[in-house]
């Protein structure tokens, strides 16, 4: 029977409740709005399934083996404007569907989607759910710096595959992970990506910056970017808040990473679900097909990719990952890179945040105070923050954002 003494020991993947033949295991949130399985004693059957299908119970090893490193860009614009980095997800997702696949992946809830994530805190709410039209892949294009509830898509997943289609699964590493304990292996028509991932913020802070949003905006948005390219470009994360469920709304409030108080916050590492802190899924060698994330200093390795409209590191993990992408190239720009080249310096890959020393102080604040009390207490526009927004916004305009960031880079490294 799985037991939840630690919270450090669960990342809320849901594989256990799904996999459970009784369903006599609920995923319940607490204060953070972080959901812990909770087992109905009286029904369980001790069959143990559920702890055969936690994958934090069952890591992988990070064992070597031969990978391939590339640089995609998606060939559309528009997908590239929307897109958190070089749109490579687009392209994975155009080839399964050009395939007769269909493809899941994290966005927000809409409707009756909304029952995937009851219970969880907050107005605006992101969690797992398919799409077969490529018109419909841009709900899962820009970041989210929310933990998306997984809910019934891995049964969902178990069943498409049954079928014999093609089907792209695309979370963080331990949601990927959580999906293939749940299958019990990998199905030769099951295709995987995961991206490197800093930590997910627990769901009550975005229930609060949603609520703070609520109150300077004074109307009640319906979609959050938090990495909008538009108005700075790709090397400058920018969140906003959109007046409708597109891409395109009228943009409410926009505000930068030393401004905005949601990432003030996540790069604090105040925000965090407690397993980010000691993450077992951090590792070079995974268990995906491929793992996609951000290349913000690729003139390291390429002139030609650094435009500033965004880039996509893609690191192949297996043959298919391979196959897969190379179908992919129909739909963007791609140049191989050297693998190690391609790592290098990559902390987030490999290594944990570590918790901010007020986090708890910060956590029992989201419990206890709303989203304008708890942003204006934690994150006041000081005099400090007025500054280095003037500075940044300054060199922007003048075109040297770009050579002042690698130059403190620079002084940084020395």
């Amino acid at each position: 029977m799985i037991s939840i003494t630690d919270k450090s020991k669960c990342c809320g993947c849901a594989a256990c409740a799904q996999k459970c033949p009784k369903q006599c295991i609920s995923m319940e949130y607490e204060a953070e709005g972080c959901e812990y399985p909770v087992v109905n004693a009286d029904q369980c059957i001790d069959c143990g399934l559920c702890e055969k299908a936690c994958p934090v119970l069952n890591v992988d090893k990070d064992e070597p083996k031969s990978q391939r490193a590339f640089l995609v860009q998606h060939n559309d614009q528009k997908v590239l404007a929307e897109s958190t980095s070089g749109g490579a997800f687009t392209a994975l997702a155009q080839a399964v569907i050009a395939n007769g696949g269909i493809v899941f992946g994290a966005g927000y809830l809409r409707g009756e989607q909304l029952v995937r994530a009851e219970g969880a805190p907050g107005r605006l709410k992101v969690g797992h759910f398919s799409v077969e039209s490529v018109d419909e892949l841009w709900r899962f294009r820009n970041s989210k710096y929310v933990q998306s509830v997984v809910g019934p898509a891995y049964p969902e997943v178990k069943q498409q595959l049954k079928t014999g289609r093609e089907v792209l699964f695309i979370g963080t590493p331990c949601q990927c992970e959580g999906l293939l304990r749940f299958l019990g292996g990998k199905p030769a028509n099951l295709r995987v990506a995961d991206f490197v991932c800093r930590a997910n913020p627990a769901r009550a802070v975005f229930a609060r910056q949603v609520e703070w949003l609520d109150a300077k905006v004074g109307v009640k948005g319906e979609t959050v970017l938090f990495r909008d390219k538009s108005r700075f470009g790709y090397r400058y994360s920018n969140m906003c808040e959109l007046e409708g469920e597109t891409l395109y709304g009228e943009r409410l409030y926009s505000e930068g990473v030393e401004t905005d108080p949601y990432l003030r916050a996540f790069f604090a590492d105040l925000s965090d679900r407690p397993i980010c802190y000691e993450c077992p899924f951090k590792k070079r060698y995974r268990v995906t097909d491929l793992t996609c994330w951000d290349f913000f200093d690729v003139y390291r390795l390429s002139k030609e990719f650094d435009d500033n409209r965004g880039v996509t590191r893609v690191l192949i993990q297996s043959d298919e990952g391979q196959e897969l992408l190379d179908r992919a190239s129909s739909y963007a720009r791609m140049k191989e890179i050297d693998v190690e080249a391609a790592v290098e310096g990559v902390r987030e890959l490999t290594k944990s945040v570590k918790p901010n020393p007020r986090r708890d102080e910060f956590m029992a604040d989201v419990a206890n105070l709303d989203g304008e009390e708890l942003m204006n207490k934690w994150f006041p526009d000081s005099g400090k923050v007025k500054a280095e927004r003037f500075a940044r916004h300054t060199c922007e305009k003048l075109g040297i954002y770009d050579p002042m960031k690698r130059l403190v880079k620079k002084i940084i490294k020395k």
